[in-house]
């Protein structure tokens, strides 16, 4: 043991602090023996190459974590035009199997079933619907059994995320990747905002459609009897109207009881109009960037250039156009065989403008709201 020490401090005594050659001078003017100079060069040689191998190895890895995680490029096809919708860039990581899932933000009444449709022709690919809850039961038995007993956020994301979205992934299979429902009930009961919270990440299109407000109330009017408005507080709830109350929890514009006393049925349609673009304006600002969407006018898809119009939609949604069902009308208050109120022009702005002045504001954002007045 005496004698390694012996060893070790002599071989510190001789070793230079730049050099792994035990009994190499650090005096550079002391001739260094010809046998460790070889040896010298040879370990210099030696680490020059592994630091080479080093470099090249690490070039090699960037450029392959580049070519794995870039992002592909979103650049159009020459000769088409871009169309702006509102939306961040997709991160195809974010939603593996590119399956998208797409809904209509309305209020009824605004096109919804003409929708399925135009696009009915996409069954190779997508599957679409007006208003299919389950193929064993009727829509309006699963509105009365769950949509209006839904109480709360947290009844929402379970019903969602334990039914409807296991649901909605069953409807896709083979080379069918695209899920459309073009009916109002799922964003109208505010199913929409935990659809974003739990599909993956953009894969998720809304397509928020409006009507003229008058004509909206009136056609919402016209579907049948007071007796079943959904704020009808008395009775079987089966027959009613497949809309919110202002009582339910996620209601945004929010009347007094004396004000919402004091409207007439006219004026209550429109607040249904009203609080359902509260909750758009709250659902663009709360998940900003996590959803793609596009907002049209039902009316400019009657103008004379309105296929326009439909081709914006079509390009949103990748999905194909029947040019010969646009022409068409399906499901209007004619084909119900209903009748529209037909109060003058003039008293039904005069009862919207009465409306205006007592229904309040709406709290779209902490601290943001928005009025008439």
């Amino acid at each position: 043991m005496v004698q390694v020490r012996e060893r070790v401090r002599t071989l510190e005594k001789t070793m230079t602090p730049d050099s792994n050659f035990p009994g190499l001078s650090h005096n550079k003017h002391e001739p260094v023996p010809v046998a460790l100079r070889s040896r010298l060069h040879r370990g210099r040689l030696f680490h020059a190459l592994v630091a080479l191998g080093l470099a090249v190895l690490s070039a090699q890895q960037v450029a392959i974590t580049y070519l794995l995680f870039r992002r592909p490029s979103m650049a159009c096809p020459a000769g088409i035009p871009v169309m702006e919708v509102k939306t961040e860039r997709v991160d195809s990581g974010l939603n593996p199997d590119g399956s998208t899932y797409m809904w209509v933000f309305a209020t009824g009444r605004t096109g919804t079933q003409h929708l399925s449709r135009v696009f009915a022709g996409n069954e190779e690919v997508a599957y679409i619907t007006h208003q299919t809850e389950t193929e064993i039961e009727p829509t309006k038995h699963v509105v009365d059994r769950m949509y209006r007993r839904l109480r709360s956020a947290r009844d929402v994301q379970v019903w969602v995320k334990e039914d409807r979205i296991p649901y909605i992934r069953g409807r896709l299979v083979g080379s069918v990747h695209k899920y459309l429902y073009t009916g109002h009930l799922p964003c109208a009961f505010e199913l929409c905002p935990t659809f974003i919270d739990t599909l993956p990440r953009n894969s998720v299109k809304i397509l928020r459609v409006r009507r003229d407000r008058i004509q909206t109330a009136l056609s919402l009017m016209a579907l049948g009897p007071e007796s079943q408005d959904p704020w009808v507080g008395v009775g079987p709830t089966l027959p009613l109207r497949w809309f919110p109350s202002p009582k339910l929890w996620f209601v945004r514009l929010r009347p007094t009881d004396q004000t919402w006393a004091s409207l007439n049925r006219f004026q209550k349609y429109l607040w249904y109009v009203d609080d359902l673009e509260c909750r758009w304006q709250a659902l663009k600002r709360s998940h900003h960037g996590e959803f793609q969407y596009l907002e049209v006018q039902v009316e400019s898809l009657i103008q004379f250039n309105g296929a326009e119009e439909y081709h914006r939609i079509a390009q949103f949604f990748n999905l194909s156009l029947d040019l010969s069902a646009i022409t068409e009308r399906h499901n209007t208050i004619q084909h119900k065989q209903k009748v529209k109120d037909n109060q003058p022009e003039a008293q039904l702005r005069d009862w919207d403008l009465q409306y205006r002045r007592v229904i309040g504001s709406c709290e779209i954002t902490e601290g943001e709201t928005i009025s008439w007045i």
